[in-house]
């Protein structure tokens, strides 16, 4: 792996927040409401670790049942499940537990890990568009690249709208700065292989689906 792919994950993923989530849920008795709140935030998905990921569900499954959260009871869960080993072991379980003395800063920590979830969608949504972009079919025509708009736009506002069902960040400016250089790929894309001036123009207006003050 690359140095710069390794700054890129980085910035994308925060193993800290993941296990201070875990541990929070693990260390503390909850009211059910608080418990809720996080489990609009979040989903196992969003957690990039798959150690995190599968301690999160078991977490979601156990609550689901009515039952006490605690270490011993989502390891048992993982157990019976044949994941236990592929989620760490119970030590590490117990590791997450020890590491968070509170819960105070549950949803702060729950917010941090689903920003870093939204970027990391944001991140792979533009690459394939990218790539969409740079190898069009070989039978392309002049109005493809309004199919590829569409779907660009299609695959940045599914995004958009898993993020308005939770209580995550605003991601207006990220998905705006997206947006904006995927329309710049698709204009020097479309300019590049000699289709005319008005094509071109329409395609730097705004898409009717995004609001004026994006």
């Amino acid at each position: 792996m690359s140095t710069e792919t390794t700054d890129l994950h980085r910035r994308l993923s925060d193993p800290q927040a993941e296990a201070a989530v875990l541990g929070s849920l693990l260390v503390d008795p909850h009211e059910r409401d608080a418990v809720d709140d996080v489990f609009q935030i979040l989903t196992p998905n969003d957690f990039d670790d798959k150690r995190h990921e599968r301690i999160f569900r078991s977490i979601r499954m156990v609550w689901d049942r009515g039952i006490g959260i605690d270490f011993i009871t989502v390891a048992d869960n993982l157990d019976n499940s044949g994941e236990l080993e592929a989620s760490g072991g119970r030590d590490y379980i117990m590791s997450l537990a020890e590491r968070v003395p509170t819960s105070t800063n549950l949803n702060r920590h729950a917010s941090i890990v689903r920003d870093r979830a939204i970027r990391r969608d944001l991140n792979r949504v533009g690459s394939e568009i990218i790539e969409l972009a740079k190898n069009p079919a070989p039978d392309e025509r002049d109005g493809a690249i309004n199919s590829l708009v569409d779907l660009a736009e299609k695959k940045v506002f599914e995004i958009a709208d898993r993020e308005q069902a939770g209580k995550g960040i605003l991601i207006r400016d990220a998905l705006k700065g997206r947006w904006n250089a995927t329309k710049s790929c698709a204009i020097a894309l479309f300019a590049t292989r000699g289709s005319s001036r008005a094509s071109t123009t329409s395609m730097t207006s705004r898409p009717a689906s995004i609001p004026d003050n994006w």
